[in-house]
C-alpha cells in the first residue's frame, strides 16, 4: 500500500493466497493502549487478529475461524515490559472500543473480559532497576489465588561506574503448589576483572538433592573462569575435574582441549583450582 505494507501475498504456485488490512486507532499511546490494528485473512477463511501498542508491541491475538474464537493478551508496565498473558482458555472476548481491549474496570479491579476463576493467567513482576523479571507466578483466573513459580535475585557489578550492570545471584523455584514454603535454590557468585564489567570467575552453587532422594545432602558448585576477552577457557564441575579451553583470539575457534586437567602440568590455571 502507499505506506509499503504488505496487503497480499501469494505462495507455493498460486494455489494460496494470503490479504492484510490495517486500522489505526484515536486512543492515546501508551502500554496498554492499542493503537493498530492488523487483520490476516488466511487461505482457508480463518482470519487472526493483532492488537499493537504505540511501542508496536502485541496486546491481543485472536484467531478466528467462523464462531469460534482463541484469543491470548498481554499486559505491558510503564516501561512495556510484560507483566501479564492471559491465555486463550481464560479471555471470553474482546472491545475494540476500549484502549485496554479487555475493559478494566477502576471500581472493580476486574476486566470484563477475563474469566474469573478459569484459564491460565501467568504473572510477572520486574526487578528495579534492571528491568528483569524478579517473580513468575500463575493464577485460575483472574481472581484465582496466585501461585509461585520462580523468584529471581540481581546483583549489580561492584566495579566503580558499571553499578548499572546486573547479573542474577539467585533463583527459586517453587516445585509445590500446595506448600509454597518448599523451596529449590540455585545460587550464582562472581568475580570481575578490575575496572570492567567483564566477569572473571562465576560459580554456580546448585540446589542440595537429600539423601533421601539419592543425592549427597551437600551443595555442589560448578565454576568457569573466563579470559579477559570473555572466552570461557577454565571450567570445572561438580565433583571438581577441570576442563581447559584455548582459543583463536579473532575467529573465538577452539585450537586446545584438555579434559580432566593435571594442574601439576597445566599451572597456569586460575588460583585456588587443583586436581582431585
Amino acid at each position: 500500500d502507499d505506506q509499503r505494507r504488505c496487503t497480499r501475498e501469494v505462495v507455493q504456485g498460486g494455489t494460496m493466497e494470503f490479504t492484510y488490512s490495517y486500522t489505526d486507532s484515536s486512543n492515546a499511546a501508551g502500554p496498554n493502549s492499542w493503537k493498530r490494528k492488523t487483520v490476516e485473512t488466511r487461505p482457508d477463511g480463518s482470519q487472526y487478529t493483532v492488537f499493537t501498542n504505540a511501542a508496536g508491541l502485541p496486546m491481543l491475538a485472536d484467531l478466528g475461524d467462523g464462531s469460534s474464537h482463541w484469543i491470548s493478551f498481554t499486559k505491558y508496565d510503564a516501561e512495556n515490559r510484560v507483566i501479564m498473558e492471559a491465555s486463550p482458555s481464560a479471555v471470553t472476548g474482546y472491545s475494540e472500543a476500549a484502549a485496554d481491549l479487555l475493559e478494566f474496570n477502576s471500581g472493580t479491579g476486574k476486566y470484563t473480559y477475563l474469566r474469573d476463576d478459569e484459564g491460565l493467567i501467568r504473572l510477572y513482576s520486574v526487578h528495579t532497576p534492571s528491568g528483569y523479571t524478579s517473580s513468575e507466578r500463575i493464577q485460575q483466573g483472574q481472581l484465582g489465588a496466585e501461585i509461585k513459580l520462580r523468584d529471581y535475585a540481581y546483583a549489580a557489578c561492584p566495579e566503580s561506574g558499571y553499578d548499572n550492570v546486573y547479573v542474577m545471584s539467585q533463583q527459586t523455584a517453587y516445585p509445590s503448589d500446595s506448600n509454597q514454603t518448599e523451596t529449590i535454590v540455585t545460587s550464582y557468585a562472581y568475580t570481575w576483572y578490575s575496572g570492567t564489567s567483564q566477569i572473571q570467575q562465576w560459580t554456580t552453587t546448585l540446589p542440595v538433592i537429600p539423601v533421601s532422594q539419592n543425592g549427597s545432602g551437600v551443595a555442589n558448585t560448578r565454576k568457569i573462569y573466563y579470559d579477559s576477552n570473555g572466552y570461557a577457557t577454565w571450567t570445572m564441575n561438580e565433583r571438581g575435574y577441570i576442563t581447559r579451553t584455548k582459543y583463536d583470539i579473532p575467529t573465538g575457534a577452539v585450537t586446545q582441549l584438555i579434559r580432566d586437567v593435571d594442574t601439576s602440568v597445566e599451572t597456569d590455571h586460575p588460583t585456588g583450582w587443583t586436581t582431585p
